[in-house]
């Protein structure tokens, strides 16, 4: 870290606020060299001159040694009240005149690219500064914006994997484009990744993404304690979502709306795959996962919930026969009986779920999320088709068969039942001479055999 000046506070005026002595300050070159440690240590008092000069210092940022640099509250603030309003740092559409985006689009297609063509327009519209640079010869009538270099450096300045040479993509994109010897590929690179982990959507039609600098350092959460919209001006919007008290961090939802009320290991699943984080919010972390509440089996009036683990590889370890593990308290309001809610049992008979239905359950709330993901385009039709036959078949396969299980099942006699019910569903889902229904049928009959040799074991 000696080799950057963390203190220097010519460095911060001249980067931010453009003053102070030039000379000091920390150009491209150099933030290009920086590994992501020292791009945090060396932002975080650069980040909060500039937020206490443009937002009335109510945010300030910090360094979180699981998160890198988040934003904590300076004030107090009521729900819907502002936070900070921000414009753009820098917008990039698609542009179908252009006939180096049409060469992109086209490379993207025929190589057969990681990324979408914009993702490198975007990366392109980024790569030269107004104040020191001129467009190659190749580049001049392409319709390339330029930046400020106080913008560029601020842009560089957010989240980016550590890379040190360009991908085999960016070598092949261009190679094909012919512009291997014009531009500096490592900064092609890390602008790239800048906009894939930092952007927001901009516009539809043309399509385009959009780069804020303040409101990139607000941290994820299932829970958010923030909202943020679109002014008239494509203003960044931040207002508090609840009553947030002078030290807390501030969060926003890297999902959608929508995408907050499913389960927690299909959030965790979107966000990996995106965002390249393993969320560990106060929800995904929750003893009790309030996504995924199931109508009770046996009262059909209350709801039981599953804990965030059951279902996933954390669970799979544990055979039909295995004990249940202890019970897992949730505090929430709206229990009958009291203010606990507990995973796997009935909030209001206070039944508890067999290891057997739980797996049932699993199994059903595995089924939805795949017609999630297909409808969502997430997942290919065959992948989906694939995924359903090992949740279900393969899942299940040698496990309804065993002594241990026709035990479990005559000490519980509503297991054949919710059996019926799973079928009813499948039947809906798929229609009854689906192989999944039929499949399940046959796994009925041999519940009623365990059930009846159980019976007569114990007679």
């Amino acid at each position: 870290m000696s080799r950057f000046n963390l203190s220097a506070k010519g460095s911060g005026d001249s980067l931010m606020n453009g003053g102070g002595d030039s000379s000091s300050a920390v150009g491209v070159p150099e933030i290009i060299s920086m590994s992501m440690d020292e791009k945090m240590a060396y932002s975080v008092h650069l980040i909060n001159e500039y937020s206490a000069s443009l937002h009335n210092n109510n945010v300030r940022c910090e360094v979180s040694e699981d998160k890198g640099r988040v934003l904590f509250s300076n004030r107090n603030f009521r729900p819907g009240e502002r936070i900070f309003i921000q414009p753009p740092l820098h917008v990039v559409q698609e542009d179908p005149n252009s006939d180096l985006f049409k060469r992109i689009k086209k490379a993207s297609k025929d190589k057969k690219l990681d990324f979408e063509p914009l993702w490198y327009w975007c990366a392109l519209n980024t790569q030269f500064n107004e104040g020191t640079q001129t467009l190659p010869p190749a580049l001049a009538v392409s319709g390339l914006q330029r930046m400020t270099p106080i913008d560029q450096q601020r842009f560089l300045m957010l989240f980016a994997p550590d890379c040190q040479e360009p991908s085999d993509d960016t070598k092949l994109l261009m190679q094909t484009l012919g512009l291997s010897q014009s531009l500096d590929l490592v900064l092609f690179e890390k602008l790239l990744q800048v906009w894939i982990h930092n952007c927001f959507e901009y516009s539809d039609a043309p399509l385009g993404y959009s780069v804020y600098f303040i409101s990139s350092f607000l941290a994820h959460s299932c829970l958010p304690n923030c909202v943020w919209h679109y002014d008239d001006d494509q203003n960044f919007v931040l207002r508090a979502r609840t009553e947030i008290p002078a030290g807390r961090e501030l969060s926003v939802s890297y999902l959608s709306e929508d995408a907050l009320l499913q389960p927690t290991p299909k959030r965790q699943k979107v966000l990996e795959s995106t965002k390249s984080f393993l969320c560990q919010c106060e929800r995904c972390t929750a003893r009790i996962d309030l996504g995924r509440g199931f109508r009770c089996p046996h009262c059909r009036e209350g709801t039981i919930f599953l804990a965030p683990a059951w279902g996933t590889s954390r669970d799979s370890h544990r055979s039909v026969g295995s004990p249940s593990p202890p019970s897992q308290h949730y505090s929430t309001v709206g229990h009958r009986r009291s203010n606990v809610v507990e995973a796997g049992i009935c909030s209001r008979c206070g039944r508890e779920l067999s290891h057997f239905e739980r797996l049932f359950l699993v199994q059903q709330e595995r089924h939805y999320i795949q017609q999630m993901l297909a409808l969502d385009g997430e997942e290919e039709e065959e992948e989906v088709e694939e995924k359903k036959r090992d949740g279900l078949q393969a899942g299940e396969k040698g496990r309804i068969g065993s002594a241990e299980m026709a035990q479990a099942l005559w000490a519980d006699n509503g297991a054949m039942g919710f059996a019926r019910r799973a079928h009813e569903s499948l039947s809906l889902l798929f229609g009854r001479d689906h192989e999944y229904a039929l499949s399940v049928e046959e796994k009925m009959k041999t519940l009623r055999r365990k059930i009846d040799e159980a019976i007569g074991i114990r007679d």
